[in-house]
């Protein structure tokens, strides 16, 4: 006489557990892994998962790993980017749109500040966000108009 084998009652994925991407759920890489192995482990020993649809599986657990990667990588790359940038800024005139109106003056520091970077302008710390334009400081344009 065979047994039959019921799916386990525990939940495997809550929607707690997942992640939301452009407004839409989905798995995270643990929640995957631990999809595919309680799949595994759940599974009618008489018909057990075809070979195929077991690498299929794990194809998409090593694409999505390695588009966390690529996305790591990228972020890292961004943020490396605007940091660098941020350096161009330094002894040009900027102004800089704040909620009591237009602040303009030199760039005489960068601050990095963990993720979080601020130019500081007058004594001030600014947002780089808010910056609406830059241009030469009248030091440089008077070193181009004497050429």
């Amino acid at each position: 006489m065979t047994e039959s084998i019921s799916p386990s009652t525990t939940n495997v994925v809550s929607n707690s557990d997942l992640n939301i991407v452009n407004g839409k759920q989905v798995l995270g890489q643990d929640q995957f892994l631990n999809l595919l192995v309680t799949q595994m482990t759940n599974q009618d020993p008489l018909e057990p998962v075809k070979d195929t649809d077991f690498i299929a599986q794990m194809a998409q657990f090593s694409s999505l790993e390695q588009q966390s990667q690529l996305n790591k990588s990228i972020s890292e790359f961004l943020s490396r980017q605007e940091k660098s940038q941020l350096n161009d800024y330094l002894g040009k005139k900027v102004k800089i749109n704040t909620t009591a109106g237009l602040v303009s003056g030199i760039v005489t520091e960068i601050k990095n500040l963990g993720e979080e970077s601020k130019v500081v302008v007058n004594g001030f710390e600014y947002d780089p966000a808010f910056i609406e334009s830059v241009g030469l400081s009248s030091f440089e344009i008077e070193v181009l108009e004497n050429k």
